[in-house]
């Protein structure tokens, strides 16, 4: 244990004086990517996620804990650890402005958990953070074209009909949530097509004209 737990206090006490993210984020890393993925290194694995979760600004910090989880393996020693790092990820990404930006990171997390049980309830989290950050687009098409994809690219699975149905609700204005966006009649009106859209028309024969 004392061995293991060496490289973690030198990397400590070697950041002290340095004032970079990035830094920081490489030597506390490479002190923990040579022990033994087994119990008697989970303390120092956890003690450097919680430093890792001091970094500042958010979008270093989210960069570093996605360095850090690639460390980590998917073991009963290490998944509360694991599950935490995805948490801190999470909420790393809440501190983006741009909704688009916010719901591609999202679901990229998403979209690179494991498929195991346990992690089903954080895949479900970052996937309803998406969906919130795609319905916080302003411009209706993009807004309501990126909730489709979302519920597009859902695995099928126990436990995600609710949230596709949600998206969809959302995308389509019929949802009771206070986040829903009612589109103005003028709005509604720009979307519509021209009597000169002749592209409209051909895709859209089925329709009768």
């Amino acid at each position: 244990m004392i061995e293991n737990s060496r490289p973690l206090k030198e990397a400590v006490k070697s950041i002290e004086n340095v004032s970079s993210p990035e830094e920081k984020t490489r030597i506390l890393l490479a002190s923990i990517r040579n022990l033994p993925k087994n119990a008697e290194s989970r303390a120092s694995f956890k003690e450097t996620l919680a430093l890792l979760k001091t970094l500042e600004p958010p979008d270093d910090r989210r960069i570093a804990l996605q360095a850090f989880i690639r460390e980590l393996p998917l073991t009963s020693e290490f998944i509360e650890i694991y599950k935490e790092s995805i948490i801190a990820i999470i909420d790393a990404i809440e501190h983006i402005a741009d909704p688009r930006a916010k719901k591609t990171l999202l679901t990229h997390i998403a979209d690179r958990l494991p498929n195991d049980p346990d992690l089903a309830p954080y895949f479900k989290e970052a996937i309803t953070r998406a969906i919130e950050a795609a319905n916080d687009i302003e411009d209706p098409p993009i807004r309501r074209n990126s909730l489709a994809l979302i519920v597009e690219r859902l695995p099928e699975g126990e436990g995600l009909a609710d949230i596709s149905l949600y998206a969809m609700e959302l995308a389509l204005g019929l949802s009771s949530s206070p986040l829903v966006k009612k589109n103005t009649l003028e709005e509604i009106a720009y979307e519509l097509p021209r009597t000169c859209d002749h592209e409209f028309y051909r895709n859209n024969t089925f329709i009768g004209i």
